[in-house]
């Protein structure tokens, strides 16, 4: 049971106010442990319920027995368990479930139990997944040939075709190939496009490699040095003279043939060919087959060389 430590004036104490001893009861009460209490000493109910109460007269004289507040009421006693029966309260309701302990540690194992009966055998499961295809077998004999079919219907007819043909073939197109509005390339080096036809000959030759049109070399034409040359023959050709130089440098001659022809190379003119003091002389002669050849000359070492290099 708690104790309570009771300040009781038998008289007013001169110059202090009753009211002020219970304020100075309240401060020591709020610091004093829960189990010893100061009486409160004043005229009127006091605000804190906590500690007894006794009542003073006008003079601040203590009236009556000390009181205890319970079930909203001050009464007398000696102490709190003096509250009459019908003062204490019904019990209060069951305060919520407290959370769950710490889990205890894992018992051990206890031993397998008998096998127990065979079940009902349950239903027939889902069929499963294809399986990966097996490896080829080998091929097999082959089989007699079968008797021709019977022939299809005619196919619908194609669109027409866009834009015009484009021919091929090496050399120079006849005017009897293709119709008027195509084209034809020729893949014999030097390489040229040919087109459009008109009505009735291919008039129009596009060079591919350079080469802007067929050089006329006839008997006497200079040639320049370090040049290439395209010629188309439809004759024989002679070259009579090479241009004169004391370096080295060479010419290419490019001939596409029409026809069988005679190709001379000549160069025994003194004038043009002393070099330091020497004549290099060439005197060659080819029968050339219609078609395309290329030849070389070259001048080194105080001379021409002529290659032929393409047949």
């Amino acid at each position: 049971m708690a104790e309570y430590l009771k300040i009781t004036p038998t008289k007013p104490v001169a110059g202090i106010d009753p009211a002020l001893l219970s304020r100075v009861a309240e401060s020591l009460n709020a610091v004093l442990p829960a189990e010893i209490r100061l009486v409160q000493y004043t005229t009127t109910p006091p605000f804190d319920r906590s500690r007894p109460w006794q009542p003073l007269d006008d003079n601040g004289n203590p009236v009556g027995a000390v009181r205890y507040y319970s079930d909203g009421s001050w009464y007398e006693g000696s102490s709190p368990d003096d509250a009459p029966a019908s003062l204490v309260g019904p019990p209060g309701p069951v305060g919520p479930q407290g959370p769950a302990g710490i889990p205890g540690v894992v018992g051990p194992e206890g031993p397998i139990g008998p096998v127990g009966p065979q079940g009902v055998a349950g239903p027939i499961g889902l069929v499963g997944p294809v399986g990966p295809a097996g490896p080829a077998g080998p091929t097999g004999l082959t089989g007699a040939t079968g008797a021709t079919g019977a022939t299809g219907p005619q196919g619908l007819q194609g669109v027409p075709g866009v834009g015009p043909a484009i021919l091929t073939g090496m050399g120079t197109p006849s005017n009897a190939l293709g119709v008027e509005g195509n084209f034809y390339l020729d893949y014999n080096f030097p390489y040229a496009l040919w087109g459009p036809k008109s009505s009735t000959s291919w008039t129009t030759r596009l060079p591919l490699t350079g080469f802007e049109a067929p050089v006329d070399l006839g008997t006497g034409t200079a040639l320049a040095l370090n040049t290439e040359y395209y010629v188309v023959l439809g004759t024989n050709l002679t070259i009579d003279a090479l241009p004169a130089t004391s370096s080295y440098a060479q010419i290419k001659l490019n001939i596409e043939t029409t026809t069988s022809v005679n190709f001379n190379v000549h160069a025994n003119n003194p004038t043009i060919h002393q070099i330091n003091g020497g004549i290099a002389h060439i005197n060659t002669h080819f029968t050339l087959a219609a078609g395309f050849h290329r030849f070389t000359l070259t001048y080194i070492n105080n001379k021409w060389l002529l290659e032929y290099l393409v047949s």
